[in-house]
C-alpha cells in the first residue's frame, strides 16, 4: 500500500509545502491566503496522519504516567533492576525522567 500511495513522496511534498509556507510567513507583509493554505495543510496532514492530535497526546501522557507509576512501585518493592529497565525503556522513547522527593517528573528529550 505504501508504494501505491507513494507515501515517501507525499511526506516530502508536505515538508516542501511547510518550508515554502515558512518563507512566506517570514516576509514583513502578511501573506494572503494563509487560512486557505493552513486548511489545505491540515487536510493533507490528516490523511497522512503525521501530526499529533490532542487525543494521541493525552494517550501518550497516560502511557508515560503508567510506566512511571510502575517504576515507582518497582522502587518501592526494592526491585531496582525493573525500575532501571523502565527508565531505559522510557529513554529509548525520548522521555527523560527525574526523581525528586515529591515524586518523579518527566519531559521529552
Amino acid at each position: 500500500m505504501n508504494d501505491d500511495l507513494n507515501a515517501p513522496r507525499a511526506v516530502a511534498a508536505l515538508f516542501d509545502f511547510v518550508r515554502a509556507a515558512n518563507r512566506e510567513l517570514d516576509k514583513p507583509v502578511a501573506p494572503t491566503g494563509t487560512a486557505g493554505a493552513l486548511a489545505a495543510f491540515e487536510r493533507v496532514a490528516g490523511v497522512l496522519d503525521v501530526l499529533p492530535t490532542p487525543r494521541r497526546r493525552s494517550r501518550a501522557r497516560a502511557l508515560v504516567d503508567e510506566r512511571i507509576a510502575a517504576r515507582a512501585q518497582a522502587r518501592k518493592s526494592k526491585d531496582f533492576k525493573a525500575a532501571d529497565a523502565i527508565r531505559v525503556e522510557l529513554a529509548a522513547k525520548g522521555v527523560e525522567i527525574e526523581g525528586y522527593a515529591q515524586g518523579t517528573k518527566w519531559r521529552l528529550a
